[in-house]
């Protein structure tokens, strides 16, 4: 859709205008949704709708939304007053982990901020322990999902590193 849509990070509510607990007629509603180009059975009882790349991609588990993820295509996604994709990666991860209220913990390369459930990919390279340089000419694999509260799956058996970016 047009740039000028602007997508709030809302962690116990979703990518507004986008809510964890819409059903599939309330978001075909939105206006600042484009068309369907696929959607895609996963699990039981959850389906996946993929837009255009710089639009949400949504998933509903028993007709409602529990699932949001939002790349670096997505234009004008703000976490309170930072613009996700348009600053440094290190303070978008601090602006997280301050509203967090402790570090998130680095699991399978994605930042996790439990508290928040909510899951940052691309912003830091752990095996490189840099953060991503938008300048580069490296491939912007940068992506956030949200979930709704008491669905994020957390890794219990395998290593969690706990880490500050301040």
């Amino acid at each position: 859709m047009s740039k000028e849509n602007i997508w709030i990070i809302a962690p116990t509510e979703g990518v507004l205008p986008v809510r964890f607990g819409d059903t599939l007629e309330t978001v075909a509603s939105i206006t600042q949704l484009g068309e369907i180009e696929k959607s895609m059975p996963s699990e039981p009882d959850t389906i996946t709708e993929f837009r255009a790349l710089n639009e949400p991609t949504i998933s509903y588990r028993d007709d409602q939304v529990f699932y949001i993820a939002v790349g670096h295509r997505t234009p004008n996604v703000k976490f309170g007053k930072v613009d996700v994709f348009g600053q440094e990666p290190r303070l978008v991860l601090q602006a997280f982990e301050a509203v967090n209220g402790s570090p998130g913990f680095v699991q399978l390369g994605q930042v996790v901020f439990e508290a928040l459930n909510v899951t940052l990919e691309g912003f830091y390279l752990p095996k490189e322990d840099a953060f991503y340089d938008p300048a580069s000419l490296e491939q912007d694999d940068r992506l956030i999902i949200l979930n709704a509260p008491g669905t994020l799956d957390v890794f219990d058996n395998l290593p969690k590193t706990m880490l500050s970016f301040f």
